[in-house]
């Protein structure tokens, strides 16, 4: 599995970087390339949630399976995208298919991962993902290197979508399914809300509209005020790209140990302090390293969110948890990117990077006053409804 995820994420690792430097060449502004980054958002916002109480009825490996054929038709429309619309197009089917594989994914982990290893079987498999994106994205600069910007962005979205069926071939391969391999006696109640459960999806929320209000706005950022050169951005973005592949699985095994609370408030915290620093950064250099940092805090956090849904649920309704955890991390990336390219056009260049910091570092404080407490229940001792 690890490897069919690694294997889809190729394309992933370039995005960041590479959307908002083809969309600049399309005509766009960055309202239109933060929309790039939103409409994803938004099919995952309707999806996800769906999906995840698919996999608890028909089962989480067909699903898995066949996000991977729609990565690739999505890689092979981006291969042709010559205009906007196109663009969006293929973005719209890249969110389908994250939608299937990751919320069959978590699901499929909670079922055969022990409760007192989660975080760190969450944390490896965001870090296959993490590989994936370093080495596709290493992979497309040696492509950009050879072709010029709109012939190379065809060749490497070719190459993504047939590396995309390959992963499906994997997962069709070696994937059981996994429904079936741990049944438990936790009910489907869906008649209550948890408290807990409610509390984590608005953290999750919050973190993620902030951290996604800068994904559209650091390659724009760094073209207005640095270089447009492709080989020079490239030195800004590989640092962080190399943290989120090395650190990520490590990171993982620490929410095991230590609170999951108290380690997201340190990966927010972390983040949020650094975001601060962007506007005033005197050389790509710096900024590059800022990056890398920032990264490190984010590694730290997203394990340690995504094991809490695990401990709050059983094989019954994981998949629909899971659904509606990424939901909640779906709506913040819906209104996150608007927001961010917004305030970044009509206002100030430097304000996005501020309320992200600050956003980041109150969601942390939230975290850990509202959840601190939640593992001295006991891991996996009830069934918390998430309806």
């Amino acid at each position: 599995m690890r490897q069919s995820v690694m294997y889809s994420s190729f394309p992933l690792g370039i995005m960041p970087f590479l959307l908002p430097v083809y969309g600049m060449r399309l005509g766009g502004n960055a309202e239109v390339i933060g929309g790039l980054f939103s409409v994803v958002g938004m099919v995952n916002l309707v999806i996800r949630p769906l999906v995840g109480k698919a996999t608890d009825h028909y089962g989480r490996r067909r699903f898995f399976i066949v996000s991977f054929l729609v990565y690739a038709i999505a890689m092979a429309l981006y291969s042709f995208a010559s205009t906007m619309p196109i663009l969006y197009a293929a973005r719209i089917l890249q969110g389908v298919g994250g939608s299937l594989m990751w919320t069959s994914a978590y699901a499929i982990i909670g079922d055969i991962s022990d409760a007192n290893k989660q975080g760190k079987s969450i944390g490896r498999l965001q870090g296959s993902s993490s590989s994936g994106r370093l080495l596709g994205a290493v992979l497309g600069f040696m492509i950009l290197s050879y072709f010029p910007l709109l012939a190379g962005w065809s060749v490497l979205f070719k190459v993504y979508a047939c590396i995309s069926l390959y992963a499906g071939y994997l997962a069709y391969k070696h994937i059981p399914e996994t429904i079936r391999e741990r049944v438990d006696d936790y009910p489907q109640d869906f008649h209550r809300t948890s408290p807990e459960f409610r509390k984590l999806l608005a953290i999750v929320f919050i973190s993620s509209l902030s951290a996604s209000m800068l994904s559209p706005l650091l390659m724009v950022f760094l073209q207005n005020r640095f270089t447009t050169d492709i080989g020079k951005l490239a030195t800004a973005y590989i640092p962080a790209a190399i943290v989120y592949a090395y650190l990520t699985p490590r990171m993982g095994g620490l929410s095991d140990k230590y609170n999951r609370a108290k380690l997201i408030l340190v990966g927010l915290l972390s983040s949020g302090i650094v975001s601060l620093a962007f506007p005033v950064s005197p050389s790509i250099i710096v900024l590059s390293v800022l990056w890398a940092l920032e990264s490190i805090g984010a590694v730290i956090a997203a394990p340690a969110e995504a094991a809490l849904v695990s401990d709050m649920t059983g094989t019954n309704i994981r998949g629909a948890a899971y659904g509606r955890y990424l939901s909640a991390a779906s709506m913040g990336t819906v209104v996150g990117p608007l927001v961010g390219g917004w305030l970044y056009y009509r206002f100030n260049h430097s304000l996005p990077f501020y309320i992200n910091g600050l956003l980041m570092m109150l969601d942390g404080f939230v975290a850990v006053l509202f959840l601190r407490n939640y593992r001295a229940h006991g891991v996996h001792q009830h069934t918390t409804s998430v309806n």
